[in-house]
């Protein structure tokens, strides 16, 4: 029975010893996972930011070396403008590092100069450029684009050579050109309106004519086809001549109206005007036994 119960007390024993021991190593990995693990993740988190700066410092360290060292090759160039850009770029990341500031200012002044002259420069060849091309319009009398040019430059600088008086020039006889010009346009206008008249008499003077022409061959028909009716009878001898005057009108008178007549070309009529001893003694006859008015009278 006593070896019995002191098998079972060591195995209790042993029980707790375990227990315990697992208590122990618990502890010990709680400790490590709450304290030492996070402490060393910081200390390495802490080493890697202080890398991560010395890293930045040095690569700031090293742009603005770069950037001075590019700074006065562009000042020795006398190129100011990248000279300034560079110095800016430095004194905004380092304002005290060496004598950045002063080459800033400087590099700045010299810049400002520089675009001050080049302006005046341009300024000047556009105005010797308005002015040249302003002589060549005046050279070929274009009064209205010389005043243009040289306005332009009175407008830069007034005192500018003798633009002023080329200018008073051009605008006078610019004005004195339009004037001629407007003359000589209404002269035209007028010309062309006087021989718009005259065509449209001349075409009234021709319809008239063409007219009277139309109503001389209606009456030259109405006589032809009365002469057709009236179907006079041949003669075998010659007709005697009148014992009295053809008509009451003077012979004068009678020679007036008839060549009147003649030269309006009123022809039927002035065949009727003469007398039938005339026509038959002069042009007589057809083959029908009317007149030989159609082909003989035009021509006698």
């Amino acid at each position: 029975m006593r070896i019995r119960r002191s098998i079972g007390g060591r195995r209790t024993g042993l029980l707790w010893l375990g227990v315990l021991a697992g208590l122990a190593v618990a502890g010990t990995l709680t400790y490590v996972l709450l304290v030492i693990l996070p402490e060393s993740q910081s200390v390495r988190m802490a080493e890697e930011q202080r890398a991560q700066a010395t890293a930045t410092a040095a690569a700031r360290a090293a742009e603005i070396e770069r950037a001075y060292a590019a700074g006065i090759a562009f000042v020795v160039a006398s190129d100011w403008e990248e000279a300034a850009e560079q110095f800016s770029l430095i004194v905004a990341l380092d304002p005290g590092y060496r004598d950045a500031v002063a080459q800033l200012s400087e590099a700045r002044n010299r810049a400002n100069t520089t675009r001050t002259s080049a302006t005046a420069t341009a300024q000047a060849s556009d105005l010797q450029r308005f002015y040249d091309t302003g002589m060549v319009f005046a050279a070929t009398e274009d009064w209205e684009k010389a005043a243009e040019h040289f306005a332009r430059i009175v407008a830069i600088e007034p005192g500018y050579k003798d633009v002023a008086n080329r200018l008073a020039e051009a605008r006078n006889k610019g004005r004195a050109q339009a004037e001629a010009a407007n003359q000589a346009t209404a002269t035209v206008q007028a010309k062309a309106t006087e021989t718009a008249k005259k065509e449209e008499q001349a075409r009234a003077t021709v319809e008239a004519q063409r007219t009277a022409r139309a109503r001389a061959d209606q009456a030259t028909a109405t006589v032809q086809a009365k002469a057709a009716e009236a179907k006079p009878t041949i003669s075998t001898k010659p007709p005697s001549a009148p014992t009295t005057a053809p008509s009451s009108v003077s012979p004068v008178q009678f020679i007036k109206d008839y060549y009147a007549g003649i030269n309006a070309r009123r022809y039927p009529q002035t065949w009727a005007m003469l007398s039938d001893y005339f026509k038959q003694r002069m042009h007589c006859c057809n083959a029908d036994g009317s007149y030989q008015y159609d082909e003989e009278y035009v021509v006698w």
